[in-house]
């Protein structure tokens, strides 16, 4: 099975709507995984994060991959 099959359809940058589909997460969680140390998200703007799709898949299929959790405050 190739592990890109299910990828062949995503552009080569993926943005955060693109990973919450795919792992089928909300969209709070999948910003807080694009905040997480452990994603490899980089900026393209001071405010918009976006992830390289093979870098996604690394990470996806990474056996020891952790997430960094951060709490969300509100008052």
């Amino acid at each position: 099975m190739n592990i890109n099959q299910n990828f062949d359809n995503y552009p080569p940058v993926l943005q955060a709507k693109h990973v919450k589909e795919l792992l089928g997460i909300s969209t709070g969680k999948t910003y807080e995984l694009f905040r997480s140390d452990e994603f490899p998200t980089f900026f393209v703007t001071p405010t918009r994060m976006v992830v390289v799709k093979d870098d996604f898949i690394a990470w996806l299929y990474e056996p020891r991959r952790r997430i960094k959790r951060i709490p969300i405050i509100t008052y």
